[in-house]
């Protein structure tokens, strides 16, 4: 409107118009340049070029909030969820494990200023993320890293989610108690694999007794147990308070 009036008396814009108008221009520049990117990491035939967007893409999902806004608002995180649901639907090798597309979604749902945003922590807090990426990571039970990263970012959206009782009832429908029972072998010797395996068990159980019953029934406190006595370098900070009764009464 300050624009219109100025121009139509031939009078000067207002500095503040102005400026605002610049920002605007800036910000439309910005966002254009991260929908090409993610555009890039579907379209491009040259998988180093996508790689390297999905690097940049993690880069900014690590950013403000505002970032994140925008990668909420176009196709980034389905990209990702395709580029790895279709590696674990193909041969699944390592040289074609899409990890910087994992790496994106796990920037993404640990950005620490989503948090402060409801609707967008409602968004990235999906079941249907997390339950995507437990599908993938029962493709590849020997792959480390990747189940790794994935129990990484289904903890952090458990999390997110509140430890909601919506998020817990997918995952627990979905196999995961069956599948963090197969991982545990492995977690007894890696302490990278023990903390997320635990962390996600752990998750998924605070504050849901039918998730407990279901969890007593494969002794899994004596499991997590089991591994956390072998790596007592990790601490989850006091997350897990609450169950602490539960664990030690049941590892029995």
């Amino acid at each position: 409107t300050a624009v219109a009036s100025s121009v139509g008396t031939g009078g000067e814009i207002p500095k503040d118009v102005l400026e605002q108008f610049s920002s605007l221009r800036k910000y439309r520049a910005r966002r254009n340049s991260v929908l090409a990117l993610v555009k890039i990491t579907r379209k491009h035939p040259s998988i180093d070029t996508r790689r390297r967007c999905w690097e940049a893409l993690q880069n900014l999902a690590n950013g403000s909030l505002t970032t994140v806004r925008v990668l909420m608002r176009c196709e980034a995180m389905s990209n990702a969820m395709i580029d790895i649901l279709e590696w674990s639907c193909g041969a699944a090798d390592e040289d074609g494990c899409p990890y910087e597309a994992m790496e994106f979604l796990h920037a993404m749902v640990s950005n620490k200023y989503v948090t402060q945003d409801k609707t967008l922590r409602e968004q990235i807090a999906d079941p249907v993320h997390a339950r995507c990426i437990l599908a993938v990571l029962k493709t590849v039970p020997h792959n480390h890293s990747v189940q790794g990263m994935g129990l990484g970012t289904i903890w952090q959206l458990i999390r997110m989610s509140k430890y909601g009782a919506e998020m817990q009832g997918a995952l627990l429908a979905d196999g995961l108690i069956r599948h963090i029972v197969d991982t545990c072998e492995p977690a007894r010797t890696n302490i990278e694999l023990a903390r997320v395996t635990c962390g996600c068990a752990l998750a998924l159980a605070l504050n849901n007794t039918s998730v407990q019953d279901v969890m007593l029934r494969v002794d899994m406190p004596k499991l997590l147990v089991g591994i956390l006595s072998a790596h007592e370098a990790i601490d989850f900070r006091g997350e897990f308070t609450k169950l602490s009764a539960w664990l030690t009464k049941n590892a029995r």
